[in-house]
């Protein structure tokens, strides 16, 4: 009788460690990609404005790779691809648990995915970034030609701003426009943090671009503390290129709120790596 027992325990471990992989497996996100021309590709965690993370490692096979990892949370969470080789291709996504994700990737700047409910919202986000990369490749050509005089010069750069603050008001209104709060806020912190925005208007129609729901989310929360602190975080992203002395006298020109921040701090641990 107690050996019946026993066995029916044991049965009711297994049945239980079963169901629990089971379900870790379902929660589990996944996504395929192809196109992919090198034999590894590296999958990292992103987070915005800090250093990513590695995680993973795939083999490529006829172009295909294969990854599947799980968020800590429910909400979507940023992912990027890295394709170390002769043409090293690196793209970033947002997946959640339980999600199957696809992607066809072309080059750097020209991938599709699908296989998520915002899968076409990103697409059609990522038709901003391929356009400002066309017209930076435009720029390089105008700034090359040495058949242009300096008036010429001058004003096609002026066609060129022009185009480029046509483009930027309308990545801002799309982004106005996304109703997932997790994608509205990531994809608002991360233009505004990665596009070398370095004045308080400009940044400040990005933040405005955040949907309330959007606000309420982690990345909106560090959207709104960068504008509260924002000549702090300006500094901070110009350390390479002043000098000393201005960057301490700007330093020392902070509001106390800013001088707190750790955009602050991190002015001053570079002004105390100089004077070592």
């Amino acid at each position: 009788m107690k050996h019946i027992q026993k066995l029916k325990l044991l049965a009711l471990i297994l049945a239980a460690v079963l169901m629990q992989n089971c379900g870790k497996e379902k929660n589990n996100w996944q996504i395929k990609g192809s196109g992919i021309t090198s034999k590894v590709v590296y999958l990292y965690k992103v987070n915005p404005m800090e250093a990513d993370i590695l995680l993973d490692s795939a083999q490529v096979d006829k172009g295909k790779f294969v990854f599947e990892n799980s968020n800590i949370n429910e909400h979507l969470a940023p992912y990027k691809i890295v394709e170390k080789g002769k043409d090293s291709i690196a793209f970033d996504f947002l997946i959640a648990n339980g999600e199957r994700l696809q992607v066809a990737v072309k080059d750097e700047f020209d991938r599709a995915f699908s296989g998520t409910p915002i899968a076409k919202i990103y697409n059609k986000f990522l038709g901003f970034r391929k356009t400002e990369m066309n017209d930076l490749a435009e720029l390089r050509k105008i700034l090359s030609d040495s058949t242009l005089n300096e008036d010429q010069v001058n004003a096609k750069m002026l066609i060129f701003k022009e185009k480029m603050q046509d483009l930027e008001n309308q990545k801002i209104e799309f982004l106005k426009n996304i109703q997932v709060p997790d994608l509205n806020a990531y994809l608002v912190l991360r233009e505004a943090t990665s596009t070398g925005v370095l004045e308080k208007e400009l940044f400040g129609k990005y933040a405005n671009a955040l949907t309330p729901e959007g606000s309420m989310t982690n990345y909106g929360h560090k959207v709104h503390r960068i504008y509260e602190v924002f000549d702090a975080y300006a500094l901070s992203r110009e350390l390479d290129l002043l000098d000393t002395a201005t960057i301490r006298t700007r330093y020392n020109n902070l509001e106390e709120d800013s001088k707190n921040s750790e955009f602050a701090q991190e002015v001053l641990k570079n002004l105390e790596q100089k004077n070592q």
